[in-house]
């Protein structure tokens, strides 16, 4: 069963001076989010949409926005690049997030579908 969906949109040139900022990044991107920013080579466009899909996360969830949340909700990529959403959240127990990023015209967008596992 579907309990929530989320989208967000963002310019990535809102993220190219944060990219910059370590407190900020520290506190929205995990570690694993970060090397793949560095390893990219467009760091500010994979952090936009990182940053989307913990926002659509969010949306989906019904939950704000906090530094907890950042730090609890990953977002991890296959080998063939296929992103995935992560989470640590005890409330999230018995749920499967499937996430959808794209880029396009200086904008970064994620969708997420929140699903009850067994449903």
């Amino acid at each position: 069963m579907i309990r929530g969906v989320g989208v967000d949109l963002l310019a990535v040139s809102r993220m190219e001076r944060l990219v910059g900022n370590e407190g900020f990044c520290a506190r929205v991107f995990t570690p694993g989010e970060r090397r793949r920013m560095a390893q990219s080579g467009r760091a500010a466009q994979t952090a936009a949409g990182v940053f989307c899909a913990k926002e659509a996360y969010a949306k989906a969830r019904g939950v704000g926005l906090c530094t907890a949340l950042f730090q609890s909700v990953t977002v991890t990529w296959a080998e063939n690049g296929r992103p995935a959403l992560r989470s640590a959240r005890p409330d999230d127990a018995g749920l499967r997030f499937h996430l959808s990023i794209t880029h396009d015209g200086g904008f970064a967008a994620a969708f997420v579908v929140c699903e009850e596992v067994g449903s």
